[in-house]
């Protein structure tokens, strides 16, 4: 194989450039959601809020059946302290989902930001 050949055979990213890229990815995603939420104006935060807390938990489903980790999911749910935690975080995120979202619609992007990068999840 010719060196012009291999030049156009496609690299394997390293840990590294992967990690680069979803955190890229993942920043213009969060930064995308201010722009999202300043057009859903019209709808409560809480409506929006439990929208996503609802729809969460398909997703964590598909994500935890892809990984086949349903296991590990039902010895979680087995035990009662552990389910009190989940509940516990789950509300506090729910909160915190529902706060970032009437901020952004108070015209607060600014102070939300803020808060996010003084004290990150």
């Amino acid at each position: 194989m010719s060196s012009a050949e291999q030049s156009l055979q496609p690299r394997a990213m390293s840990e590294a450039e992967k990690g680069v890229a979803l955190a890229v990815a993942a920043h213009i995603v969060w930064g995308g959601m201010a722009v999202y939420f300043g057009l859903l104006r019209h709808i409560s935060p809480l409506e929006i809020s439990v929208h996503r807390a609802l729809w969460a938990l398909p997703i964590a489903l598909l994500i935890v059946w892809y990984f086949r980790q349903f296991g590990d999911v039902l010895r979680a749910a087995a035990n009662p302290r552990i389910l009190a935690i989940l509940a516990l975080t789950s509300g506090l995120a729910v909160f915190n989902w529902g706060f970032y979202v009437w901020s952004i619609e108070e015209g607060r992007t600014l102070e939300s930001s803020l808060g996010y990068f003084i004290n990150p999840l």
